[in-house]
């Protein structure tokens, strides 16, 4: 397997001199996380503190989905 380096948007944005748009999810929703990557959403923070999401169904959200191009 081959290590490819990942963009950081944030630190991109950052140093553009913009600040970062995200948001903080409570959902489960592997399909609500999806669309908010491919909306142009710098970052998104996943919240199992607040939210009655287990670890099974968070793992399902961390992956990251392919980019558009």
């Amino acid at each position: 397997m081959t290590f490819v380096k990942k963009q950081n948007r944030i630190l991109e944005v950052l140093k553009a001199g913009k600040v970062p748009l995200g948001m903080q999810i409570y959902t489960g929703s592997p399909s609500m996380i999806e669309i908010l990557a491919y909306s142009g959403f710098d970052y998104y923070m996943l919240d199992m503190e607040h939210s009655r999401v287990n670890v099974e169904t968070m793992e399902h959200c961390v992956r990251l989905p392919m980019p558009l191009e």
